[in-house]
């Protein structure tokens, strides 16, 4: 493969949510941060403690892109999506447990709701991970 055209070389992503570990790692080095499977409310407390880290490491918070992975439970109306709760959670969560463990869950609008959380809690860009490969 050639080489990237960066003088600096190919871009950086570090994921991960640790507050002692990776997000020093992320604020240091990286180009992204990537938060994984966390609620909106933990992704903003996440993102406000990168804006310290980065300020300790001379950067500018614009300097760190930040995104969130979250899983994805679609369903065309609220039975579909109950129905499909507990295969997916594997009989030990709720459709609401599942959301607070940075899951998306419900209809396109209801996820389109919770995508906007994201956005307000400071993510840059959105990766939704779909494992239903029967649907």
């Amino acid at each position: 493969m050639p080489r990237p055209q960066r003088s600096g070389g190919p871009p950086i992503l570090i994921g991960g949510n640790s507050p002692k570990r990776t997000l020093p790692l992320a604020a240091r080095y990286a180009d992204e941060w990537n938060g994984v499977f966390i609620s909106p409310a933990e992704f903003a407390e996440r993102n406000q403690l990168l804006d310290r880290l980065l300020d300790i490491e001379n950067r500018l918070p614009e300097d760190l892109r930040r995104s969130i992975m979250v899983g994805t439970l679609y369903g065309r109306n609220k039975e579909e999506v109950e129905e499909r709760v507990p295969s997916y959670a594997r009989g030990k969560y709720s459709s609401e447990e599942l959301k607070q463990m940075g899951v998306l869950v419900g209809t396109a609008l209801e996820i389109r709701e919770q995508i906007k959380e994201f956005e307000d809690a400071g993510a840059q860009r959105k990766m939704l991970q779909w494992l239903d490969l029967d649907d």
